[in-house]
Parts: structure tokens; sequence; C-alpha cells
């Protein structure tokens, strides 16, 4: 663990770094090669500069976190995360490095010797060590690289800068009016919205914004957005899939920056073309233009899960809290505990959020599938009750599920559900798949299969958890739940 001072948070100067064919400018943050460049997060940008600047030597994880995480409190695994996404970014392979080496039991160390490195920026570096030493030829240093670099702009004169550039951006659209920015603006606001009548109003603006300028590609990324909000988990679904897709795929034919938009193409390839390694593709691609998005994030890392890539969700979901702090009340830890099987963990992280924060909807179907596993069957129930009184169920049906419960627990409850095929969202999704799972928990494996290619049939989301979610246990030897959870490419994943 660290709580070293914090000596310098800032960047006191810019610095262009050459590492062979890349590029860094750690001003901007900008990681660059062949003309194409990546926004680094700003903590790696400081721990790239910090293994540049001291190169010559093997840098321990404590030395590198008083360093680079000056007045955090955070642990090894920090650096191992930060070093892993350093790697990506530089098409590093760890088990022949280029770039970075580990010293098993020691630390790190920047291996290539290409280039000189040039003029430093301030990350703390004086919080790694009691004695920093001052170089005396740096300012030399300097001067000599300003002459290098004005002689190379007079050789190749201003006009032939310009046209090849260190980093290439899409060019930039026609600016919109000023009218219509506003317009744009709200909209998004009203995207960003609770309530479906304000995401009927957006798609309403945008559509009026794109026939204006039909090339604004975050417009038909936010007409998308409204669309998944409005068609809620039928979003996936053929007819729905279709049009969301398409809107999708023209924002990225616009600009094919556009984070989100590969973020839900992603999650749309994933739930509907089950093609998850083309899903994970855009997540990374998401990620890569927009790491400072904690909402693509968390999307991946429910990706991550499903194929118990646990370790890398975990990874995902320490990144975006730390990004956010207030997703730290989400229910993802839930999830990945609960299908690791640590119900302990999984409940304990329940209380967690519920001694701080007021329960919701996707609380409440955490909690249900956590007690579930665990036996409890009151707990169950008790959650199950929130969703009664969201779904408004009359005084009578109330009534009749609770002597349900009186009679023969939740088994009789999800027996009472499945006969009067109960259509309310009870905790346990909507049909057919809640139907697939009440007939689980009575044990008629043959309806829950129905169910569930029915489900499939309609690519209901929650479907392609069925290989991962400990509630279909009791399905794993039956040949047609091999058979189906093989559709969706689990060992494709890895």
């Amino acid at each position: 663990m660290s709580t070293e001072p914090d000596v310098s948070e800032g960047q006191s100067s810019s610095a262009i770094y050459a590492i062979g064919k890349w590029s860094l400018n750690a001003h901007s943050n900008q990681l660059s090669k062949d003309g194409q460049s990546v926004e680094l997060e700003y903590r790696l940008t400081n721990l790239l500069v910090f293994l540049l600047e001291n190169r010559d030597r093997v840098l321990s994880k404590d030395e590198i976190l008083r360093a680079v995480w000056p007045k955090k409190v955070v642990n090894d695994d920090s650096v191992a995360v930060a070093i892993s996404q350093l790697r990506k970014a530089l098409e590093d392979n760890p088990r022949t490095p280029k770039y970075i080496k580990t010293i098993p039991g020691v630390g790190y160390q920047f291996i290539f010797q290409d280039l000189p490195v040039p003029p430093s920026i301030n990350i703390s570096i004086e919080a790694a060590s009691a004695k920093p030493q001052q170089r005396p030829t740096k300012a030399i240093a300097v001067v000599l690289a300003a002459v290098v670099l004005l002689a190379v702009f007079v050789a190749l004169g201003y006009d032939r800068l310009k046209e090849k550039p260190m980093i290439v951006h899409k060019p930039a659209e026609p600016a919109l009016p000023t009218h219509d920015v506003n317009l744009l603006e709200h909209a998004k606001k009203l995207v960003e919205s609770a309530n479906a009548d304000d995401w009927r109003a957006a798609v309403k603006l945008l559509r009026q914004l794109i026939e204006k300028h039909p090339s604004n590609a975050e417009a038909y990324l936010k007409v998308a957005e409204a669309k998944i909000k409005l068609f809620g988990e039928h979003f996936a679904e053929t007819e729905n899939y279709l049009e969301i897709s398409a809107l999708l795929k023209k924002a990225l034919e616009l600009d094919p920056q556009l984070a989100r938009a590969h973020s839900w193409l992603g999650e749309l390839i994933f739930v509907h073309d089950l093609k998850p390694v083309d899903a994970e593709e855009h997540f990374k691609r998401a990620i890569e233009l927009a790491p400072q998005d904690d909402s693509i994030r968390y999307r991946y890392a429910h990706f991550l899960f499903i194929y118990k890539r646990f370790t890398e969700a975990r990874e995902q979901i320490d990144i975006s809290r730390g990004l956010n702090p207030l997703t730290f009340s989400g229910t993802n830890m839930v999830w990945v505990y609960l299908l690791q099987g640590d119900n302990e963990m999984a409940e304990r992280e329940l209380n967690r959020i519920k001694s701080t924060e007021d329960t919701d909807s996707f609380f409440n179907v955490a909690a249900q599938n956590v007690y579930y596993q665990m036996g409890n069957e009151q707990k169950v129930y008790d959650n199950m009750k929130w969703f009664f009184n969201r779904a408004q169920f009359s005084e009578e049906k109330i009534n009749s599920l609770n002597q349900a419960f009186a009679k023969g627990g939740l088994k009789e409850v999800y027996r009472w559900l499945l006969a009067h095929k109960e259509a309310a969202d009870v905790g346990q999704y909507t049909p057919p798949i809640s139907w697939a799972r009440y007939a689980v928990a009575v044990g008629d494996n043959k309806s829950a299969m129905n169910y569930l290619e029915q489900a499939y049939l309609k690519r209901q989301p929650h479907v392609e958890c069925a290989a991962a979610d400990p509630h279909y246990a009791p399905l794993k030897d039956e040949v047609r739940f091999k058979e189906f959870v093989a559709r969706f490419g689990n060992s494709v994943v890895h």
C-alpha cells in the first residue's frame, strides 16, 4: 500500500518522447505511430514517462506507486494493471518484451534503447526518492533538442510538416450553427434522462437535426442510445437490432472514433449475432478511444464476466471505479463474486451498498440471485416483494403469492408464477426467460429448455448468461443445455 505525500500532480512542461516507431506527447497524453494516435489515461502517461526516464535501472512496484500514485491509497495490483494497459497500447508482448520487461520479484524496467529520451515532464519523481539527483546537463539537452527540432522544421518546410502531422485526427465536420448546437446539447440531456417521454422527445429533435445536417455522426449515435433505452430488454430483438445497428454503423461511417458507438455495437454483436470475438474488438476499440469513459468499461466488464474472465472483469471494474467513484454503488462486483461461487463475498458487497444507498431494481435482482444460491428463501422473497410493488400487483395477487410462500416456500411461489404465466418482472427478468428460470426452480427441466429456446430466438438479453449463471446449474448435465450454451461461443473467447 502507498500513502506517500503528493509532491506534484501536474505536468510542468510538454515533451515529445521518441520510442522507436512510437511517439509520446506527454503534454497531450497522445501515443502515436504511423499517423495514428490514441489518448492515454493521465496516470498511464505519467507511468510511461517515469519508466522512460529511469530506463537505466529496475524500478520496484513500491517506487512506481510513490512516483505515479502519490497521495493515493492503492496496492501493487494498480501497477500490474497499468503496466498491462501500457503493453497493450505499445503492442508489447510480455513473453518477449520489446519495451517493458518484468523482473520477477523485483519490478519493471523499460528496456527499449533505440533513441535517447528528451526533456522530461514532472510526475512526482521527488516522491520516489528521498534524494533526487538533478542532472547538470539537462538545460544543455533542452537547448540542443530545440536546435535540432528547428533545423528539421526548416529543412522539411512548414507546409510539408502540416501534410504529415505526427498525430492525425479526423477532419472536423462543418461547424453547426449556434441554434443547432444548442438543439443537439438539449437532445443529449434528454437522452441521459430517466424518463421515456424525454427519450422520445430526443429522437424527434435529433431527426430534425439529421434532416438539416445528415453528416452529423453524434446525432445518429444519440438516436441509437435513445432507442436502446426505449426498447429496453427488447433492444436486441431482430427488428430492433436492425434499426439500432444501422444507426450505429452510420455514426461510425461518419466518425470512426465515436467510442460509445463502438461500445454499443459490441453489445449488439455480443447479444444478437453471438460473435464474441467481433464484439470484443469493438469493446477494446471503444476503450482505446475513450479510456476515461467509465460506462464503457462497465459494459465491457459485463461481457468479460459472462465468459468467466473474472480477473479481467475486475480490472475493468476497478479502473471504472477509479474514474468515477459513484460506480462503487453498482452491483457488478456482486455478480463477479456470485459467478465465481463466492456467495459470502457477494453478500458482503450487497450489504456494503445497502448500508449507504437506496436499493433499486439492479440491487434487488442481484440480491435475489445471491440469496437464492445461499438458500435463504426469506431474503429472496423479501427482495421479490420490491418488484411486486413496482409492478403494482393487486392486493389479491400479493395475498395469493404470500400464501404460496407460506405453503411451500420459493418453489411454490415460482410454481404459481409459472402456472399464471406472470409477465411482469419480479426480479427474474421478463418472459420467456423468466418462465425458464421458474421452471428450473421447480424442477421442470424440459419446460425450462423450451423457454430458453424461445428466449434465444428472440435474442432476449440475459439468455447469453445461461452458461455462467449458477441458477441454471440443474440443467448442466442436460444434452440440450450443453448444445444450447455452445451457441454462444463460450469456448472461443479467452
